[in-house]
């Protein structure tokens, strides 16, 4: 027996906002990522306007080595700007994986300033 055709369907995406308000979320503990190749971007336009995790993990090895400048930004932003710490002693593969955390006291300082204005606007 031959195998079923693929078909091809069309469906409705969500972005992250959509997703947080169709929840009535306003808190995300740990956000998980994994979406083959696409992390870096999905986290990037994450609305940490909205929410602020205190966990990001995502598999962050493809667009470190296809996207480095991209990369480079995303990491900035996620520690500088946001105030997040690359785990220590996270159990992720180390050369794929990355695990924020969000420092305790920079939880205000994200929550009340670093988020305004177009200088601290997520890498795209």
């Amino acid at each position: 027996p031959a195998a079923p055709p693929i078909a091809r369907r069309q469906v409705a995406g969500l972005d992250w906002r959509s997703i947080l308000e169709a929840h009535g979320a306003s808190a995300v503990g740990v956000l998980v990522v994994d979406a083959e190749a696409m992390d870096c971007d999905l986290v990037a336009s994450f609305p940490f306007d909205v929410a602020v995790p205190d966990v990001i993990v995502f598999e962050q090895g493809h667009c470190a080595w296809a996207q480095p400048r991209e990369h480079a930004a995303l990491d900035e932003y996620l520690t500088d700007v946001l105030g997040y710490a690359l785990a220590p002693g996270f159990l992720g593969h180390v050369e794929y994986d990355a695990c924020y955390v969000l420092r305790r006291r920079d939880r205000d300082r994200v929550n009340n300033s670093a988020l305004h204005g177009p200088a601290n606007a997520a890498p795209q």
